[in-house]
């Protein structure tokens, strides 16, 4: 014996719409209002670990470290996390290290004590500091 299906009323007998439906109606998961939530997180995270607030660190490495990510775009999970030895490696940070009077262990030892989050900030910074550097990248030369 088969069993009976009702249909809902005002529902077509066939060639109704299969399957689930888009949610487009502004709700709590449409797609944009989730990503705009995941951002707003983001960027609150980013804020609130900004190291020079959170750990004290001073000025002039926080500066100094903006300045030596020259690609912050572009960097891993894995240099971000390892933030001190990509910067040790970097072509400028002995002149640069020099030229602001900054004991080369006390650098590296300050960005090795940072957490993920606020190397993660730091680098944040960075990507806002060399922003117009990264569109004057990517804009085509003419020709």
């Amino acid at each position: 014996m088969r069993p009976l299906h009702v249909r809902p009323a005002g529902e077509p007998a066939r060639g109704g719409r299969p399957g689930a439906r888009p949610n487009r109606g502004g709700g709590t998961f449409n797609r944009s209002a989730v990503l705009q939530r995941s951002l707003a997180m983001l960027r609150a995270v980013l804020e609130r670990s900004d190291p020079r607030l959170t750990r004290q660190l001073p000025e002039d490495i926080h500066a100094l470290a903006v300045e030596l990510l020259e690609e912050p775009w572009a960097l891993t999970a894995f240099e971000i996390d390892n933030l001190a030895a990509f910067l040790d490696r970097t072509g400028d940070f002995a002149r640069a290290l020099a030229a602001n009077v900054i004991p080369r262990q006390d650098f590296l030892q300050a960005i090795s004590a940072l957490t993920f989050a606020e190397k993660a900030a730091l680098v944040d910074a960075a990507i806002q500091r060399h922003a117009p550097k990264a569109a004057m990248v990517a804009e085509p030369s003419p020709t």
